[in-house]
């Protein structure tokens, strides 16, 4: 057992595995492979775009990361729009702005500061979201991964998880602000 554990530990560390995005990937591959069997063709895992992986979008990873017991979001990451993008050209790196929900089958992105105007800011902002469900999912793509030192504010639900997300962060190096903002929760 230990065997397996140290491996673990080596795979996690040499692909940064620990991180929400690579391990929902995982879950919702994991599922895929015990609906259809293996091998996994590739092809079949896409969506029909042609982009991410088939299933991957919020509502679906939700889905699986409650299975497993995860049943609500931890912390929220904030970042300045204007000096992530400047970032991001600055190392080639490509970015997005959708008006929906980028897992799903259809959506338009813009990546053009100057229509930020097309994003439904009201229904990003919406508590009540019944009615502007679409508009709510907007997202920021960044392509590949998303740099820690970007972050500059960490909202969490409670006074527990601000204590866990404290001492989670390094010691040296980057530290955000930390804020607990229930109204970040609905």
């Amino acid at each position: 057992m230990t065997d397996l554990v140290t491996a673990m530990r080596d795979f996690n560390k040499d692909r940064k595995f620990s991180r929400k995005g690579p391990l929902c990937v995982a879950l919702v591959v994991t599922q895929h492979a015990r609906k259809m069997g293996l091998p996994l063709n590739p092809d079949t895992l896409l969506t029909k775009a042609g982009g991410q992986v088939l299933g991957l979008g919020k509502d679906a990873v939700q889905a699986v990361l409650n299975r497993h017991g995860i049943t609500s979001v931890l912390a929220v990451f904030e970042a300045d729009l204007h000096a992530t993008v400047a970032w991001a050209q600055a190392q080639q790196r490509r970015w997005a702005l959708t008006l929906s929900n980028a897992g799903s089958y259809l959506f338009e992105d813009r990546c053009d500061l100057a229509r930020l105007d097309e994003v439904d800011w009201a229904a990003v902002q919406a508590r009540d979201w019944r009615q502007c469900k679409e508009g709510k999912q907007a997202e920021f793509l960044l392509e590949h991964s998303f740099p820690w030192h970007l972050i500059e504010r960490i909202g969490v639900l409670n006074r527990t998880i601000y204590q866990h997300v404290v001492n989670a962060l390094p010691v040296n190096g980057h530290r955000p602000t930390v804020e607990i903002r229930p109204d970040w929760y609905y």
